[in-house]
């Protein structure tokens, strides 16, 4: 495989580094893409496609208060085959296939705050989600192999001690 990768964006700091905000746009020229295939019973791996990917990607992070910091991001890929290299009429899937693997969108969210104490210790309470829209998990696009949109979110509390030695988390 080989991939050439085309890529431009902005990486800010702003309001005295409290702000910081990224953003990307990029175009790949993927080739001899490699696919594992069923030859017979026996998964093989095949040189079998040429593609491109092109997307976006927005990333924000904000230190809303000394004790508050707030983040997300946002990413969008476009990926298609632009043609295939298989024996004729042996094609596991045609050009019209979605790359295995591989989201449309990804999204993610989070909050942190920090709660210090008078004795020097903090807690620490930590929201975060984050999203991947629906994808093939073979090449094929098998439906027995889709997998639906996936939404995870966590939250955990921290304590760590005053001298900083410790941490203990839930």
């Amino acid at each position: 495989e080989t991939d050439t990768l085309y890529e431009i964006g902005l990486k800010n700091e702003l309001f005295d580094h409290r702000v910081r905000l990224n953003l990307a746009a990029f175009w790949n020229d993927y080739k001899n893409i490699q696919v594992v295939v069923q030859a017979g019973i026996t998964p093989a791996n095949e040189n079998a496609a040429q593609g491109r990917i092109r997307g976006l990607e927005g990333e924000l992070d904000a230190k809303i208060t000394q004790q508050l910091r707030l983040g997300g991001s946002l990413g969008y890929l476009d990926a298609r085959y632009t043609s295939l290299s298989f024996p004729a009429g042996t094609a596991p899937f045609g050009l019209d296939a979605r790359f295995q693997n591989t989201p449309a969108w990804t999204a993610s969210a989070s909050a942190n705050y920090t709660l210090p104490l008078a004795s020097g210790a903090k807690f620490d309470l930590n929201l975060a989600d984050s999203y991947r829209s629906s994808v093939f998990l073979d090449a094929a696009n098998s439906p027995q192999l889709f997998q639906g949109a996936i939404n995870l979110v966590n939250l955990s509390v921290a304590y760590t001690s005053s001298n900083g030695a410790y941490t203990l988390s839930l």
